[in-house]
């Protein structure tokens, strides 16, 4: 069952396809299906076996599907250009795009499918991803640490021990005045993107992003991560605010990395902190607390397959 070539629904042939999908990660739980969760791939799963492109027999089961994906966004985040693989039914003169676009939610996207090869794997055959932080130009905007920072016992940002973490209750809310003041700010691009790329050129290579993911620790086999680049990107008013492009590229990443590598860059240039100190601190075995960003600026731009491509440009 399931096998290349075998006949599934209807006597289709069955055929290991890729889906290139884009999606808006807002009230979803993630990418990856998951139990009473709604979630991006719980949704597309659905849609193309509404579409009759997934057998009775194997739809709810990843295994039966040879399903994978090439990015495990989290919950709150988007892509243009995520990919999932699987093993389809390929009925004749059917447009299979526009058949799943059909079952999808208006949030999720169909952009392409193609047929691959029956071993392909959307996660272990990519050589890298692409990914672009939107962020308000506003967050950099220059500022000093009040002497009284930090969680008060009992009061608003008063800190508790649950699990073994430190919470914070978040409840200051900023008044009417600082957020049309924050709408109202326009940057020196020049000036701000010559801070940018200095700051975010320190995270280029290989390093331990023990400090930027969940629960990880120094000695973790899987926090050593390449970063090919990290730069600024355009400027560009949205909505009356001003926003800045980061973009990013790595051979992989682990969950929250890229958010808290955000959050240390709006750390350390809004309040003029020592690149190099903080950043040597956060690669080093010291367990830091590095701040968040939050995931409604992040966007997953695209898959990168160069050395797939170039080993299969040969077949039509």
């Amino acid at each position: 069952e399931g096998e290349e070539g075998e006949n599934g629904r209807n006597g289709f042939a069955k055929r290991m396809m890729a889906l290139q999908i884009a999606y808006t990660g807002t009230g979803y739980s993630g990418l990856q299906k998951n139990p009473d969760q709604i979630t991006i791939e719980g949704e597309l799963e659905k849609a193309i076996h509404a579409a009759g492109l997934i057998a009775d027999c194997n739809f709810g089961s990843m295994q039966k599907l040879h399903w994978s994906r090439a990015a495990r966004t989290d919950k709150g985040v988007h892509a243009l250009g995520n990919c999932v693989a699987l093993k389809m039914l390929v009925p004749p003169d059917v447009d299979m795009v526009a058949a799943v676009n059909e079952k999808l939610p208006k949030d999720i996207t169909c952009l392409d499918i193609k047929r691959v090869t029956k071993s392909f794997n959307a996660k272990q055959l990519a050589n890298g991803r692409m990914y672009l932080y939107l962020i308000p130009t506003f967050s950099f905007r220059p500022a000093t640490v009040p002497e009284d920072s930090g969680p008060k016992k009992g009061g608003p940002g008063s800190a508790s021990w649950r699990d073994g973490k430190q919470h914070f209750e978040h409840k200051w809310r900023p008044s009417a005045e600082k957020v049309e003041a924050s709408k109202a700010y326009r940057c020196d691009e020049k000036e701000l993107k010559t801070r940018l790329d200095e700051f975010l050129l320190k995270y280029k290579g290989t390093h331990k992003f023990h400090n930027f993911g969940s629960g990880k620790k120094p000695t973790d086999g899987d926090v050593r991560r390449y970063i090919v680049s990290f730069k600024s990107g355009a400027v560009r008013v949205c909505e009356g605010i001003e926003y800045i492009e980061l973009l990013v590229e790595g051979q992989s990443f682990i969950i929250h990395q890229i958010r808290k590598m955000v959050g240390l860059a709006v750390l350390c240039l809004r309040y003029n902190l020592d690149a190099k100190d903080k950043c040597g601190t956060a690669f080093s075995d010291k367990k830091v607390h590095v701040p968040t960003a939050p995931s409604v600026g992040l966007l997953l731009d695209k898959v990168l397959y160069d050395v797939f491509n170039k080993r299969h440009e040969h077949i039509p």
